[in-house]
C-alpha cells in the first residue's frame, strides 16, 4: 500500500490546473452530500489510497472500500453523519485541502468538530484522500435528556461524510 500523500496509481499522470483540482473536490463533497454514489465512483480513482480514521489507523486502498466506509458511517448515524464544506485551497499543483465543519447525531447527542481532507487529484481523479480532525476535547456535545454523559471514542469521530456545496 502506499503511504499517505504517495499514489497507487502507476500510469502517466495527466496535469490538471489548480481550478480543475480544486471543482473536483467540490463536486466529491456535493456528491457525499446528495449521497450520490455513482458521481462518486465517478470521481475517485479506483485505486485510491485513503486514511478516514484516528492517527495510526491503516492506510486503505480502493474506491469501493471507500464508499462503503462512508455508508457505514452514514447508517450508524441514521444518515446524520454530515461535513459542511468552508473553503477548499490548492497548492497551485495536484494537491487540495479542503476545511470542513464535522456533524453528527451519536447517542442522541448531537457532536460537531472542525476537520479537513488533504485530497490529491491527477488525470482528473482524486487519487488519495487523507482525513485530519480537531483532537477530541476540541469536540462540541450538546447533551440531550437521553444522551449518554460522554459521546462513545469508537463513533463520534468518525462523521466523515460530507455534504457541500455544488459547482
Amino acid at each position: 500500500m502506499p503511504r499517505p500523500g504517495a499514489s497507487a496509481h502507476t500510469g502517466s499522470v495527466t496535469a490538471i490546473s489548480p481550478d480543475d483540482a480544486t471543482d473536483l473536490v467540490r463536486r466529491m463533497y456535493g456528491a457525499f452530500g446528495r449521497r450520490d454514489l455513482r458521481q462518486l465512483g465517478q470521481l475517485l480513482d479506483p485505486e485510491i489510497g485513503f486514511a478516514l480514521g484516528d492517527p495510526g489507523e491503516a492506510w486503505e486502498e480502493g474506491s469501493a472500500r471507500l464508499l462503503d466506509r462512508l455508508a457505514s458511517v452514514v447508517n450508524a448515524s441514521d444518515g446524520t453523519a454530515a461535513a459542511v464544506l468552508d473553503g477548499v485551497y490548492s497548492d497551485g499543483g495536484s494537491r487540495v485541502i479542503a476545511f470542513h465543519r464535522e456533524l453528527a447525531t451519536w447517542h442522541g447527542g448531537r457532536h460537531e468538530t472542525s476537520g479537513c481532507l488533504l485530497v490529491t487529484v491527477s488525470s482528473g481523479h482524486i487519487q488519495t484522500l487523507e482525513r485530519f480532525r480537531a483532537a477530541p476535547s476540541a469536540t462540541l456535545f450538546r447533551e440531550s435528556t437521553d444522551a449518554p454523559a460522554s459521546p462513545s471514542p469508537d463513533t463520534w469521530h468518525r462523521a466523515t461524510d460530507i455534504e457541500g456545496d455544488e459547482t
